[in-house]
């Protein structure tokens, strides 16, 4: 099953999901609902090269992920070609959505990263639980194990774009 932009599994043969934002028919779902990158030409960077996996402090923002620890988030915006991913210090111009945790381990302890609704984006942050939001709040994951309730899934969004979370988020990431 081809799914279109969306943060895609890197990770192989190491047991642990990773999620990377990539551009349109860069990844492929296997059965399992995992993702692998596909070798029909597409990739995290302009050379084809699969995108590094952005792990623990980082954020998958296209082929170059984003460092936390330098105050930096993914900002999703969109336009003509569809959707772009850029990275921006905290204070940028961010007119979409604002990433600024893409899994629970780029949190505080005691935190999560919770997705929530921002049309036709996204937005995450960190919280103590999604609880809050107005109850629009789903929580990111990277491995099953993240997730206290709900599967841990990859979630084509409206915008053309895909994340990994817990739960969907109803009329923008089914």
């Amino acid at each position: 099953m081809r799914i279109a932009p969306l943060l895609a599994v890197l990770c192989t043969g190491c047991g642990t999901q990773v999620i990377q934002l990539l551009p349109d028919g860069a990844a492929d779902a296997t059965m399992d609902g995992t993702l692998e990158a596909s070798s029909d030409g597409g990739g995290g960077d302009s050379n084809g090269d699969a995108a590094p996996a952005p792990g623990a402090g980082k954020i998958g923002c296209g082929s170059v992920p984003c460092s936390i620890a330098m105050m930096e988030y993914c900002c999703l915006q969109g336009g003509d070609g569809g959707p772009s991913e850029t990275c921006q210090t905290t204070g940028g111009a961010c007119t979409g959505g604002r990433i600024e945790c893409d899994e629970p381990a780029d949190c505080l302890s005691m935190q999560v990263c919770c997705f929530e609704p921002a049309q036709p984006w996204v937005q995450s942050s960190c919280h103590v639980d999604c609880t809050g939001g107005g109850g629009t709040r789903v929580q990111a994951c990277r491995t099953q194990s993240d997730c206290t309730t709900g599967t841990c899934q990859v979630r084509a969004c409206t915008g053309g774009f895909s994340i990994q979370s817990c739960a969907p988020i109803p009329n923008v990431c089914p």
